[in-house]
Order: structure tokens, then sequence, then C-alpha cells
């Protein structure tokens, strides 16, 4: 007779995608995917995409979180390139994106998430407040507004609104200007940030 063990209690797992885009910085990008798998809710998968081919930064995350896939460019493509391919790969509707330096501050940054997405179903882009390193932390209040354009390390996308412009322009250093030529695109389509 057989009797079934219980491994205990099973986390919660939030039906999201996290992309994290790197380039050649192993122990940043390592520290982010533990504060994002730290997160309860935890998204359901994370990928994460090394521009350059900055090999041994591949591995180093490989090694370190085996069950994160990882996406290697052997050209430089940028955040933006890195992005289109992570969020043509990704498995859930709503596609969560960070740097290799950013991560979510609040533990229930998922399932916040995709309350958000639910209550805004018009929504394509949802960005969320960064605070940069060193800032105090501002308290957490609900509020939301449409607005013009996103920061790409703190922000989510609805994965087919998303794929429908075409995604960001695949440039090394396109800085200040990708969100916001994506946000054009998606304004002329319609859809709202």
């Amino acid at each position: 007779m057989a009797r079934a063990v219980s491994a205990g209690p099973v986390a919660p797992i939030a039906p999201v995608t996290a992309v994290v885009t790197a380039f050649d910085r192993a122990a940043q990008t390592i520290e982010t995917l533990r504060r994002i798998a730290a997160c309860r809710p935890r998204p359901a998968e994370i990928l994460v995409h090394v521009d350059g081919a900055a090999q041994s930064c591949a591995g180093a995350i490989r090694s370190a979180w085996p069950e994160v896939r990882v996406l290697l460019s052997d050209a430089n493509v940028g955040p933006g390139g890195g992005r289109n391919r992570l969020i043509a790969q990704a498995a859930y509707p709503i596609v969560a994106s960070f740097d290799d330096d950013s991560y979510p501050i609040d533990g229930d940054y998922f399932s916040r998430l995709c309350e958000v997405f639910d209550g805004f179903p018009g929504a394509s882009v949802v960005d969320a407040r960064v605070q940069h390193a060193g800032e105090p932390a501002a308290p957490a209040t609900p509020a939301a507004a449409w607005v013009a354009d996103f920061t790409g390390c703190g922000c989510a996308y609805r994965r087919d609104h998303f794929l429908e412009t075409g995604g960001y322009l695949p440039l090394p250093a396109a800085y200040f200007m990708e969100e916001v030529d994506l946000a054009l695109r998606l304004h002329a389509r319609g859809r709202r940030v």
C-alpha cells in the first residue's frame, strides 16, 4: 500500500512570465532572480536574455538558477532586442519586465500586477513606480492613470498587444527612446498604457 507524502506547502504561482535582460553582470542578475523568486505568488516562469555573447554570465545564471530559461544573443541587440526575444518566448499572457539590476520591492507584486490587468482590460502596458537605489521607499498606494509612456525595467506587457506592434527596435544603444517609440506605436493601434 502506497501513502502520499506531502512535500510541504506549495508556493503559489501567478500566471505571469517574468523576463530579465542582462549583459555581463552575473551577480546582479542572480540577485534579481532571487528577489523575483521570493515574491508570493512567484511568477509561473522566469526567462533571462544575456546580450552580447556574454557566455560566462549566462553560465553563472544557469548554474545558480537551473530552472530559469536563459537565452543568449551572439550580437549585442540591447535591452529592447532582448525583450523582443523574451516576450516572443513567454508562455503567459502577462509579461513582467526587469533589467539585471531591477526587481519587485513588494512581495505581492505579481498578484497585484494581475489585479491591475484584470481591472484595466484595455491596458497594453502597466507601468510600475520605479524606485532608484538610495531613495527612501514610498508607501504603496493604490493609484492608476492612463499615461503616454512607460519604463522598460519596471513594467508589464500584455503579450499579444506587444507582439502585434513588432516589439522594440533592436538597437544596442536605444536608451531613452525605445519605450517612447513602442508607446507611440501602441497608441497608434488604439492601445493604452
